[in-house]
């Protein structure tokens, strides 16, 4: 009886919060670059001269729900998205040659390039700042679905700080998202965390 009550309270509660909340939804996009932090193995870098990884760009499609109570200056955003993230690896190595007086002559560049595609779920919380300014804070599970090149791990959790202005039409916002996992590891890279810093429109309707 007593967990009935409960469990009717929460509903109440639930269907009153909604009750009184403006819901926005409409599609969401994101497109950036930032930089990728990886540690390479460290046999691997006594074989070679120099690496170098590239955080080419990011992209991103989604819909967005937008949970606001009348009123209040606290709100939720909701997120679904489907993304690429595409790097580049530049590793340079010492070539043999057949001569004993000068067994390494040249240098070898060699570049590899993969794409991640992901699917995630994103969730902040904001606060309106001053008439379309708001910030938040949150987190975004994201799940490597399809990849080029070599193995890697399946699953981030970056979480996200964002600054937006409503336009009314749009809004307009910048978003940094800090990698907590390790997205990137191969048999030469021992752990490769991303660091994104996007421009994302939200388009209600």
């Amino acid at each position: 009886m007593r967990n009935h009550l409960i469990l009717l309270f929460a509903i109440c509660c639930t269907f009153s919060f909604y009750s009184q909340s403006q819901i926005k939804s409409g599609l969401l996009f994101q497109g950036g670059s930032g930089a990728i932090k990886a540690v390479m193995e460290p046999s691997y870098l006594e074989s070679i001269i120099s690496y170098d990884i590239h955080y080419k760009n990011s992209f991103s499609i989604g819909y967005r729900f937008q949970i606001k109570q009348a009123g209040a200056s606290l709100f939720y955003n909701l997120d679904a998205n489907l993304g690429m993230k595409s790097w580049q690896t530049t590793v340079s190595s010492l070539n043999p040659s057949n001569d004993p007086s000068n067994p390494y002559d040249n240098v070898l560049s060699r570049e590899e390039s993969t794409q991640f595609y992901l699917a995630s779920l994103s969730a902040t919380a904001n606060y309106s700042i001053y008439k379309g300014l708001n910030a938040g804070v949150g987190f975004e599970p994201a799940f490597l679905i399809i990849h080029t090149g070599s193995n890697h791990n399946f699953f981030d959790m970056p979480l996200i700080v964002k600054l937006a202005y409503d336009l009314g039409p749009v809004e307009l916002g910048i978003n940094y998202k800090y990698g907590l996992f390790d997205l990137i590891k191969t048999d030469h890279i021992k752990s490769g965390k991303f660091r994104d810093l996007q421009i994302s429109l939200f388009i209600p309707f």
